[in-house]
């Protein structure tokens, strides 16, 4: 089933999905192959990529590799879920 194309949100509904994770280029193969996302990587800093997963050339949601502090305090990978994009 396609996924549906969504151009215009309320103000504060659910409308960006984004993941933390301990293994971004691993996520990145997944997602590829699991739902056809294509990643694009963007620098986010020093060492830091932010990868916005795109499907049929539009953004679907994103993924960032958890930070060294937020794995020490035990965060797990995680989807984050927002609004107002």
């Amino acid at each position: 089933m396609p996924m549906p194309t969504v151009d215009k949100h309320a103000p504060g509904s659910f409308c960006w999905i984004e993941l933390g994770t301990s293994d971004q280029n691993a996520a990145k193969n997944f997602y590829g192959s699991l739902f056809g996302w294509k990643a694009m990587d963007v620098p986010m800093g020093p060492g830091g990529v932010y990868t916005l997963f795109q499907l049929e050339g539009r953004d679907a949601a994103a993924g960032y590799t958890l930070r060294p502090d937020q794995r020490s305090h035990g965060v797990p990978p995680h989807w984050n879920s927002g609004g107002d994009r």
